[in-house]
Order: structure tokens, then C-alpha cells, then sequence
């Protein structure tokens, strides 16, 4: 065999590894990043059922340490290191099982990076986490390019694509944490918090470019997510509360919700009854689909009563708004507890009274229920415009309105009824 021929296959295959390589690497669009020839990523394509830790097996940014070719069964400890980075095949992914766990911390300086071999919406499955762990932790990590199938379901019929949800069934919910990480470029929902599953910690995250909702999550994990996570470029940039994980969409436990940066909202997407105290932070946008409300609820016993605590500032308003800016969009906010705790103090309320209630539409509806006490609110400087109804409406058989410096505008009913 002549020299010539063995140097023409030599530099047939060396070109080939090369090409393998930039193809599946986790560096930039642009191709610039540094390649090695020499080290080629480990393929991962069986479910894992030991431990596994995943290495930096190469220095150089922009190469994959690991290809996964399957959406892969997590039945044991996943731990990833810092700087690694996964490449997935089309529709491959991860789902973190029951008895599996996920420990995907990186650093400033060298996150771990899960991306699609092409750089296309949609183009892998996602991660799926179903293991009540509290050792589930992204930390540092870049996630792209994901929502090729559902990670959850809600209800009977409604699949949910993105690109990290923690979710649950039979009895079983995922839990996470969720720390200076970036989900980008997916097909669907950047983040899914089902119902049931919990939302252990949340901060300093950036949501950007997914095509539907930045956050989709239950009223019962709201609480968690942080004013600091950055949300831009989304389908919708914000949080949808799709109700909460009891089996009656109750919001459970006391919670305060926290402004949203970059102007973004929460959007009420389905309603639910509040039977703990809500406190709602200076400077909250919360907005709500056609025909949604939060309705606070009173209990005989009392530690279960719905209370809204909703005191803003001059500066920093509150507001309560329809998705569409349209008068009786959504129902607007219903207050049946009998708390002098109930309270709106410079907020802005608009485009409610959707629906008649209890014989009157408006932005706020003070209900009687039943065999409770008289429901009692105090709203202060606040203004309340562009109702379908009244701006408030207090039920014939009982309720206790206390206002001042309030600002009545544009409500086709007048101001407070009857």
C-alpha cells in the first residue's frame, strides 16, 4: 500500500472527526468556537439506573462532553459538574424519575450548558423531573433549544412543551431548585411548575426568547418566584398562575408575591379561591384572562380565611388589569372574609365586571357568602376605572366598604353600588 494512499485516509478521517465535532458543540451559532479533533464526546443513549457523574472531559469551551441520543429514564443520582456540556439529539431529553435525582451545579465562570445538536426552537424534548429530591438543583446552567414534545399535563387533554418541568402523577411530584440559570429558545413554556409539584427556591434566573409564557406555575408555588429574574423576548413575558395543586385550586398557604422585573406580569390564566392571606407587594402588575378572578374566602374556623394585603406606593401602584384592555374583560376581584386585615392602598384596578355576581358587576365585589360574616374591605388611594359594572359593588345582604382618596373613572355603572 503507497504512502500517498495512507495520507489521503489519514486526512479523510481527521477531517470527518473535525466535522463531528464543531457540528455537535456547545459554543456559539457562529462556529468561532475553539475545536479539539483529538477528544470526542461520550454518547449517552441507555436509561441511567446507577449513579452518574457527568465530567468535563475537554478544557476548551465550545465542545460537547456528552451526546444523548433518547429521551433517557433518570432512576438514580444524576450529578453533573461544572463547565459540561450535554448535546441532545432531536426529541431526546431527560426524565428525572421517581427514585432519581438531578444535580446540575455549575459556576459564574463555568456554567453546564444543555442544548439541541441544531440550534432550532424546538429541536430536543427537555428536562422532566418527577423525583421529590431536595438535592434537584440547576445551578449556573444554560438550557436551549428545547419543546420538541410535552414535559407535563394538566387536566385530561392539555400537553405542555418547553424547556424544564417539574411535574408529577399518581401521587408523585417533582420538586426543584432553580438558581442563576437561563432557559432559552424553547418551543412552548421556558419553565413549568405543575400541580402538586414544588417549587423549593427560585432567583436570579433569565427567561428569554421561549415562544409561549416565560413561567407557567400553580398559585400554591407563586410565592417562590424572585423580583430579580429577568424576562424578555417571550411568548408572553411573565408568570401565568394556572389555579394550584389542592383539588378544589385553592391557594393553601400564606404567601406574598413580589414585583416582576422588566415590567413583566402575573397573569391569572385560570381562577382560584384564596384561603390564606395574600400579600402583594408594591410595584405587582397582575393581570387576568377573560372571565378570571382570585376570590377571597372566609371560614367558620378562621385560620383558613382568604385576606388580600395589597398596599402599594405613590410611586409603586399595584395593578389589577385585564390580559385585554378591554371594560369587564375579567371578572374582577371578589372579597368574602370578614378580616380588617382586607386592604388595597394605592392600587390601580381596571377592566373588570365580566360576570354578574351576587346582582352586581364591578372592579371589586364584596360577597355575602352564605352564613359567613359580613365581608369588610378598606381601599385607599386608589384608583379604580373601566368597569363593564360599578367600581365597587357591595352585596345587598352585607358588607362593610371603608374608602378614602379613591378615584372613580369611566365604570358604566357609577361608583360604589348600590
Amino acid at each position: 500500500m503507497n504512502s500517498l494512499y495512507l495520507s489521503t485516509n489519514r486526512f479523510l478521517l481527521f477531517a470527518c472527526i473535525l466535522s463531528l465535532l464543531a457540528f455537535t458543540g456547545c459554543g456559539d451559532d457562529d462556529g468561532d468556537a475553539p475545536v479539539d479533533p483529538i477528544v470526542e464526546p461520550e454518547l449517552l443513549s441507555s436509561d441511567i439506573n446507577e449513579e452518574l457523574r457527568l465530567e468535563n472531559t475537554v478544557a476548551e469551551d465550545g465542545l460537547a462532553d456528552y451526546i444523548v441520543d433518547g429521551f433517557l429514564q433518570v432512576n438514580a443520582d444524576l450529578i453533573i459538574d461544572p463547565g459540561v456540556c450535554i448535546v441532545f439529539t432531536a426529541n431526546s431529553g431527560l426524565f428525572i424519575n421517581t427514585d432519581g435525582s438531578i444535580q446540575a451545579i455549575g459556576t459564574s465562570n463555568e456554567p453546564i450548558k444543555f442544548t439541541g445538536e441544531m440550534k432550532e426552537e424546538g429541536f430536543w424534548r427537555g428536562l422532566q423531573i418527577r423525583a421529590n429530591d431536595v438535592r434537584n438543583e440547576l445551578n449556573h446552567v444554560i438550557l436551549e433549544y428545547a419543546g420538541s414534545d410535552y414535559l407535563a399535563t394538566y387536566g385530561t387533554n392539555v400537553k405542555l412543551n418547553g424547556g424544564v418541568a417539574i411535574e408529577g402523577a399518581s401521587g408523585s411530584y417533582g420538586s426543584l431548585k432553580l438558581h442563576n440559570s437561563t432557559i432559552q429558545k424553547c418551543m412552548g413554556i421556558g419553565f413549568i411548575v405543575e400541580q402538586h409539584a414544588s417549587l423549593r427556591e427560585f432567583s436570579n434566573n433569565i427567561l428569554a426568547d421561549n415562544t409561549e409564557a416565560a413561567v407557567r406555575i400553580d398559585a400554591d408555588n407563586t410565592g417562590s418566584i424572585d423580583s430579580e429574574t429577568s424576562f424578555t423576548g417571550n411568548g408572553f413575558n411573565g408568570v401565568e398562575i394556572n389555579a394550584s395543586g389542592s383539588p378544589t385550586h385553592d391557594l393553601t398557604a400564606e404567601d406574598t408575591w413580589q414585583p416582576l422585573s422588566d415590567g413583566a406580569a402575573y397573569r391569572i390564566a385560570q381562577s382560584f379561591d384564596a384561603r390564606a392571606t395574600l400579600t402583594i407587594m408594591p410595584g405587582t402588575i397582575i393581570e387576568f384572562e377573560a372571565n378570571q378572578t382570585i376570590a377571597f374566602k372566609q371560614d367558620f374556623s378562621g385560620p383558613n380565611d382568604g385576606i388580600i394585603i395589597a398596599k402599594g406606593t405613590a410611586s409603586e401602584p399595584i395593578t389589577f388589569t385585564g390580559a385585554t384592555k378591554t371594560a369587564g374583560y375579567w371578572q374582577g376581584l371578589i372579597v368574602q372574609s370578614n378580616s380588617v386585615l382586607n386592604e388595597l392602598d394605592h392600587c390601580i384596578v381596571e377592566y373588570g365586571g365580566s360576570d354578574e355576581i351576587d346582582g352586581g358587576m364591578a372592579n371589586i365585589i364584596l360577597s355575602k357568602d352564605g352564613a359567613f360574616e359580613d365581608p369588610d374591605l378598606s381601599v385607599s388611594n386608589t384608583t379604580l376605572r373601566h368597569s363593564a359594572g360599578c367600581a365597587i359593588y357591595v352585596d345587598p345582604f352585607g358588607g362593610n366598604i371603608t374608602t378614602s382618596d379613591i378615584t372613580v373613572s369611566d365604570n358604566a355603572g357609577g361608583g360604589i353600588c348600590p
